[in-house]
């Protein structure tokens, strides 16, 4: 299924600013590819969830409810193959996180692209894959020198 560019590129924007797109470890030593959305308006969230649907993704929508201030819905979706519909439909209409789309793109390729899960120096990740986990990190930092303005 491919979304009408309205909704793809809503959906993009919404990622660039409330979304996170990334890889982090797990408590077994691996890396897992996310993309992350919290929003505290939940017809926003419902609506990021009815595209995921269109799209044949999988939808799990859980609340985390706070004593002090709002409420706020979120959706984390996993899986490489899922992952990579949602790039081919959304990164090319990205403002924000252009870079991080790319590196997903390009690192769960190359996780799903590799014959067995062991890379020929042993590791379960290659040489590419410890880089592009790397620049991640640098490029989901906040607060660097350039958003302080030094």
């Amino acid at each position: 299924m491919v979304l009408e560019i309205s909704d793809a590129s809503w959906l993009s924007g919404f990622l660039d600013g409330e979304g996170h797109i990334g890889v982090h470890p797990t408590f077994d030593g691996y890396h897992q590819a996310n993309v992350f959305v919290r929003n505290t308006h939940k017809p926003s969230i419902d609506h990021v969830g009815d595209l995921y649907s269109q799209l044949g993704l999988p939808v799990h929508i859980a609340v985390e409810h706070r004593e002090r201030g709002k409420d706020s819905w979120y959706l984390s979706l996993t899986g490489m193959e899922n992952i990579l519909i949602l790039a081919n439909e959304v990164s090319s209409y990205s403002i924000t996180k252009t870079r991080q789309w790319e590196l997903m793109k390009a690192y769960c390729l190359s996780r799903t692209n590799r014959p067995s899960h062991k890379s020929k120096t042993g590791s379960i990740y290659s040489v590419e894959e410890h880089y592009m986990i790397e620049e991640f990190q640098q490029v989901n930092k906040r607060w660097t020198e350039e958003y302080k303005g030094v």
